[in-house]
């Protein structure tokens, strides 16, 4: 009381009328790798790393920009991003897009980590996340959506839960295979033929470039953009060793 109000300046997201598609992309293991299925690996992640020290996955910010950019140079399509890290992250993951030209977008999923009775709590990934995505098909309810994550948790479960449940929004579910255990595999094709009964497509891909190519072909992105994913792809590869 009696001191002066505190304003602030933000960036509110409008899609422009006509944009082709939405993209909700995962951050952790999706764009570039956290370790988040190790909680050791994770955190010496977090901690010891920096925007200028860790990489996105081999592709992924050419893939990125072509879905922002989609098939009509006129308009671009909104990307969100959800993570379960915490807020203080939030600054790293600025620097860091903007270092690899990866879209700038609204982060959905950061949220308050912390020591409680209980320890270190840390948010549950299910619930909130399928709210999230939910809200934002009902916010966007006129267009349709593409959904991006990796294996190594709980991303195909929730994205298949979300198409189950939203009959018509969601043209693909892009899922990076960063779990090679045969039973993870084989647990996420079965999620790919209840997606594919419920009228979308998921697709688990080993590279970037499966997943530029599926949307290539489906006209979510130029072909033309395949060319930058495969360059960038091959720049981020270590060289083959000297026979």
């Amino acid at each position: 009381p009696g001191r002066q109000p505190v304003r602030e300046t933000g960036n509110v997201l409008t899609p422009p009328e006509g944009v082709c598609h939405v993209v909700i992309s995962d951050i952790d293991d999706t764009v570039m790798p956290t370790e988040a299925t190790s909680m050791l690996r994770m955190f010496r992640s977090l901690f010891t790393g920096n925007a200028r020290t860790r990489l996105p996955f081999p592709g992924v910010a050419a893939f990125y920009r072509a879905l922002h950019q989609g098939t009509d140079d006129r308009l671009l399509n909104p990307i969100m991003y959800v993570s379960r890290g915490p807020w203080n992250l939030y600054d790293l993951l600025c620097e860091f897009f903007n270092l690899h030209n990866i879209p700038i977008g609204p982060v959905l999923y950061l949220r308050h980590w912390g020591f409680s009775r209980e320890g270190l709590t840390r948010p549950a990934p299910k619930g909130h996340k399928y709210r999230l995505i939910s809200q934002m098909l009902d916010a966007y309810a006129d267009i349709p959506f593409i959904l991006v994550g990796d294996s190594g948790q709980m991303d195909p479960e929730i994205y298949a839960e979300v198409v189950k449940d939203h009959p018509g929004r969601v043209m693909a579910v892009y899922i990076r295979q960063v779990e090679p255990d045969p039973q993870r595999v084989e647990g996420i094709s079965r999620l790919a033929r209840k997606v594919a009964e419920a009228g979308s497509v998921l697709v688990l891909a080993e590279d970037t470039m499966e997943m530029a190519r599926h949307a290539a072909e489906h006209g979510w992105i130029e072909p033309r953009y395949l060319a930058d994913v495969e360059g960038e792809k091959i720049e981020s590869e270590p060289p083959p060793p000297i026979p």
